[in-house]
């Protein structure tokens, strides 16, 4: 007689094993843990870098068409001068991937710097007045756009680890998004109308300067960010908890852990058996 076929195996519970949907309790204990490590600093941090830029990207895009209009006896129009300044970023990112070798912190410490003194050189009316130096100092200013972002970006996904990295990169770029959208309110408010004649000489230096200066602390929060985060580090996948959760841990409802891979550290992690009921918080 032929022999008995093998059992087929269970693939549900093995790969209920390997991997579980999130519950609310275990969502809870990883922030918990979070509040009581290094992720608010740096969470803070991050969100203030990328405020930095994001005003001072969105402010100087939003004031480079009433500089070239209030240039006189240029060869060319202001369209055709911000049509060539605009071909900066692409520029600027080609050259920046022959220097990635130098980090991505010191990058972007660099390019802050160049946009820095850019901006001084604009407070001078001899460069400001002038279509050849005017349009240097915007190429200079908008060559560090690509950078400054893809920078940012890079240190905010490597920063934290995987069960935190999307909502601290949506916060960090929402409070940069709510920032960004100040500076170009701030140009409509600082102007008489809407021609760029009607800029107050005092109003134009002092947004200028509000430019600089958010250029400046971005330069000096940089060099703050711990460690080598943006350089293609290993990334952890859970944050250490500081001690053990007293809560049930229960299957979140319409959990695909029966159809869902693990993660690289799930095979470390205590797995519990799913509940279909509602935990029991009197315990």
């Amino acid at each position: 007689p032929a022999p008995a076929p093998a059992p087929a195996p269970a693939p549900a519970r093995s790969l209920q094993r390997r991997g579980r949907g999130r519950s609310f309790v275990e969502v809870a204990d990883a922030m918990k843990t979070a509040t009581n490590s290094w992720v608010p600093f740096l969470l803070i941090l991050l969100s203030l870098l990328d405020s930095c830029r994001a005003f001072m990207v969105s402010g100087s895009s939003y004031l480079w068409k009433d500089l070239f209009m209030m240039v006189d006896g240029q060869l060319l129009s202001p369209a055709w001068l911000n049509v060539i300044s605009s071909i900066a970023p692409i520029v600027a990112l080609l050259i920046s991937v022959q220097l990635i070798w130098v980090g991505v912190r010191h990058l972007a410490f660099l390019s802050a710097m160049f946009a820095s003194l850019s901006f001084a050189a604009l407070l001078s009316e001899s460069v400001r007045l002038v279509a050849g130096r005017l349009l240097l100092c915007i190429f200079l200013v908008k060559s560090t756009y690509g950078p400054l972002g893809t920078c940012v970006n890079l240190i905010k996904a490597e920063s934290f680890p995987t069960e935190l990295r999307a909502s601290a990169f949506a916060v960090a770029s929402v409070v940069a998004k709510i920032t960004g959208s100040l500076s170009p309110t701030l140009v409509e408010a600082l102007k008489t109308n809407e021609t760029a004649q009607s800029w107050n000489l005092r109003n134009l230096h002092g947004y200028i300067v509000a430019l600089l200066m958010s250029t400046v602390i971005f330069a000096l929060l940089i060099l703050l960010v711990p460690g080598q985060n943006g350089e293609g580090k290993s990334l952890r996948d859970y944050v250490k908890p500081v001690k053990p959760s007293m809560g049930t841990r229960v299957a979140s409802y319409g959990t695909l852990s029966a159809w869902v891979g693990s993660d690289s550290d799930s095979d470390h992690r205590p797995v519990m058996k799913s509940v279909r009921t509602m935990p029991n918080l009197c315990a």
